[in-house]
């Protein structure tokens, strides 16, 4: 989850700051200039790796809005109750023009994206090259000058290693821990929307019951949930489809009434096969599962920021229901 990954990269980063620290200090000895040098060149992967960020964010939006609107094309043209209207005026032909235009524009920004990462890479790959090329350029010329031994040899080229490693770790968790928040930030926004509709939420989570109490109260969105069950709680693994039976119980609805949204493959397929109504959401940790988070849905999530029209319709006409159309944590 978006909390997991944010603890985890402010621990990173707090350990490889300190290494960092310590790294610094034994280059420093061998020239100041090198932790300058290093520094200097990381500094400038940074803001590469940066501007190619701010760019994919920048076309996220638009990538979200295309999906959006080829969800809802898709969708329409699947409703065999326009099947009598789209054969008598002949709409199958524009159909399907116009999901190939969407289509097209879609994987356009795709590409787009991933141009722009191909090229940040390219320059980080670079930048890698010529800032621990140039410290080890000059480590060897101290050592064939006899200016250092091959202990102190050994010493360097390892701290050399470590510092650029340490500072590739600070700058990558950093860009960690800003996409968790703006994810994290989306997803509130999505609750606030529905909880303005009055759509009845819940959470089903394998977190530690006092870790999501904590975290929930804390972002002040502890009352907008109708019910909490923790799996560690129940005693039922959060892979098995009798937690989420259970789940819908105390919530007093039946599984088919309930919608969950979930990122990983194993706990999507539990819920589906309890009823639930599964709607899988993009998460990096599985993106080498993707094709197999889809096949196990009904709907998808790309981005929080623009949920599927069909899916949000269907989120949004749980108005007034009892409690039961599930929030996932």
């Amino acid at each position: 989850s978006c909390t997991s990954r944010m603890v985890v990269a402010l621990m990173t980063i707090a350990t490889s700051t300190l290494s960092f620290l310590l790294y610094s200090g034994i280059l420093a000895t061998l020239n100041p200039l090198i932790v300058v040098l290093l520094l200097g060149l990381s500094a400038l992967n940074s803001l590469a790796l940066r501007y190619a960020r701010r760019y994919s964010l920048a076309r996220r939006e638009e990538a979200a809005v295309l999906e959006n609107r080829l969800g809802y094309v898709e969708e329409e043209a699947r409703d065999v109750r326009a099947g009598k209207d789209i054969r008598l005026y002949g709409m199958a032909g524009w159909f399907t023009a116009l999901r190939e235009r969407l289509m097209d524009d879609y994987s356009q920004v795709r590409r787009d994206i991933a141009a722009r990462d191909f090229r940040a890479a390219l320059v980080d790959a670079l930048l890698l090259l010529l800032r621990d090329g140039a410290a080890y350029a000059y480590l060897i010329y101290q050592a064939t000058q006899g200016r250092i031994g091959a202990g102190d040899f050994v010493l360097y080229a390892g701290a050399i290693a470590g510092f650029g490693g340490f500072i590739s770790g600070i700058v990558g968790q950093f860009g960690l821990l800003q996409d968790a928040s703006e994810r994290m930030n989306d997803v509130r926004s999505f609750l606030e929307q529905c909880r303005e509709h009055g759509v009845p939420m819940a959470v089903l989570t394998s977190c530690i019951p006092e870790l999501c109490r904590a975290a929930l109260a804390h972002h002040r969105i502890l009352d907008w949930f109708q019910g909490v069950v923790y799996a560690q709680e129940t005693g039922i693994g959060k892979g098995e489809p009798e937690l989420y039976r259970l789940a819908a119980g105390r919530w007093g609805r039946s599984p088919e009434d309930c919608i969950l949204f979930e990122d990983s493959p194993g706990y999507c397929a539990a819920a589906r096969e309890a009823g639930f109504f599964v709607a899988g959401v993009r998460d990096p940790l599985y993106a080498g599962r993707e094709e197999e988070l889809r096949g196990l849905c009904r709907g998808w999530v790309e981005d929080f920021r623009r949920v599927p029209e069909p899916l949000l319709k269907r989120v949004l006409g749980t108005c007034g229901q009892p409690a039961g159309r599930g929030s996932k944590q």
